[in-house]
């Protein structure tokens, strides 16, 4: 039914600069032992951002692939990463982000403009 409320717990786990960090990716891993999370992980690029080859497997990958297909969802959006985030979060219902703290910045959050 749409617009019901949904019975899982969608997790956003943004891919900034090509890869998580391994707090992200720990906090990811124990988050999927609630059988009823979803990850969506999302790959967010500023629009003149080049794309840069990678040796080792990123662990974003390594999470995505460990994770059973029908519970995590990849995507990729260009922008701002704030209101990129804000944006798919939004449009995802997700009920939490997993993310690095940003650097210090001298302004909240902004509302997301999607």
């Amino acid at each position: 039914m749409i617009g019901a409320h949904h019975d899982h717990r969608d997790i956003l786990i943004p891919v900034l600069d090509g890869d998580i960090s391994e707090r992200v990716l720990a906090d990811a891993r124990a988050a999927l032992a609630d059988e009823d999370a979803r990850l969506v992980v999302l790959h967010v690029r500023s629009g003149d951002a080049p794309t840069r080859p990678r040796d080792a497997i990123p662990r974003w990958r390594r999470l995505a692939d460990a994770a059973p297909p029908h519970r995590v969802f990849v995507d990729v959006a260009t922008g701002d990463a704030d209101e990129v985030i804000a944006c798919e979060s939004a449009r995802f219902r997700c009920d939490r982000v997993l993310r690095d703290a940003p650097a210090a910045r001298p302004t909240p959050m902004p509302e997301p403009s999607c």
